[in-house]
């Protein structure tokens, strides 16, 4: 970003960064979804927010997928 106020800096740098934790748990937890079949995203669907459910569910499916 060029031209960018010293707060929209702050604000991207931190919305960037907030990004990365979320991707990184939603790696973790596909991963263990995988690894472990009594972890099953079934398990997870009540509890978690529609949206996050569904990204985990997206990202399970991908790692599953046959390169």
């Amino acid at each position: 970003m060029t031209g960018e106020s010293p707060a929209q800096s702050l604000i991207y740098g931190e919305f960037t960064q907030e990004a990365k934790k979320m991707g990184s748990k939603l790696f973790s937890s596909a991963i263990y979804i995988i690894m472990f079949p009594q972890f099953h995203i079934a398990h997870l669907e009540k509890q978690l927010k529609s949206t996050e459910y569904l990204s985990l569910k997206i990202m399970v499916d991908l790692l599953q997928k046959p390169a």
